[in-house]
Formats: C-alpha cells, sequence, structure tokens
C-alpha cells in the first residue's frame, strides 16, 4: 500500500511539534522524505504483534547500473520499491544480491528501533532531526500494523 503524503498543512508553520506534512498509511518500508528534515510525530494507528519498527536516518535514490556504490549507500528498486542498503561498495550489482545489499540499514542510520510491544497507539513526540531523509525501513511483521508521521 503506497503512503499518502498530505501538506503542507494550512495554519501551521514550521517547527511545530506536530509538523507541516503528514505521511499517512504506512505499512511497509517506505521514503517519508527524501531530504533534511525533522521527524515530528509518530502515531502508532495499529502497532502490530511481532517485529520491530526501525526508521532510518536516509536518502535512497533508483537504483542504477551506472553508479558505484559506497557501504552505507541506500536505494530503492522499481520492482517492488523495495529499500536497500549496500553492505560492500559496489558497481553494477544489482539488488537483492545479498553479497553486496541488505534490506536492513547500517546501524549510523537506524535511528529508531522499537520492538511491537513498545508502541502504544498514541502519538509519539519525537521532534528528532534528520541529516539525510527520513525512511521507514522495516514494520512489524504481523497484525497489519500502521503507522502515521508528521514531519517539516
Amino acid at each position: 500500500m503506497a503512503i499518502t503524503i498530505v501538506g503542507p498543512i494550512q495554519g501551521l508553520s514550521t517547527g511545530l511539534p506536530g509538523g507541516v506534512s503528514y505521511a499517512a498509511g504506512i505499512t511497509a518500508q517506505s521514503i517519508v522524505k527524501g531530504a533534511k528534515g525533522v521527524l515530528n510525530t509518530l502515531s502508532v494507528i495499529a502497532p502490530g504483534s511481532a517485529g520491530n519498527l526501525v526508521i532510518a536516518d536516509s536518502a535512497p535514490t533508483l537504483w542504477s547500473a551506472t553508479v558505484t556504490y559506497a557501504i552505507g549507500a541506500s536505494v530503492y528498486t522499481t520492482v517492488g520499491g523495495t529499500l536497500y542498503w549496500a553492505t560492500a561498495s559496489n558497481l553494477n550489482e544489482e539488488p537483492p544480491n545479498s553479497s553486496y545489499w541488505a534490506t536492513t540499514p547500517p546501524a549510523g542510520q537506524a535511528i529508531f528501533t522499537l520492538a511491537y510491544t513498545l508502541l502504544t497507539v498514541v502519538p509519539l513526540a519525537l521532534n528528532w532531526p534528520f541529516q539525510s531523509g527520513i525512511v521507514v525501513s522495516a514494520v512489524p511483521s504481523a497484525g497489519s500494523p500502521q503507522f502515521a508521521i508528521a514531519f517539516t
């Protein structure tokens, strides 16, 4: 399911805790914002029943056979839209080749990892700055999880 981005929301100014844009319907890996920003609020609509929610500081680009990727670079594919992070420098090594790519971000890019048991159906005010972009790299794996993020 594709997420819905709403915003800027009229009447709010940049920097308010609620954010000025809103990504709704997050149920799978998603690029929320592909540039520097602030994750203001995480809303848990349904926490799921197994696994983790992982939010990464990353700005994935469309994978290209002509780009040399450094370790930690993030890409997405046109087939399935899956996100991948380079585990080894490479050129023309298409994901999901596990010798070069993983579906989990490196430790320095995974900003939040929350087990489904810690996710309550209330908004979490985070106001956390992201230097590259806001990416949901994993959602709980069972129980129809759904999230929304307010950001600037």
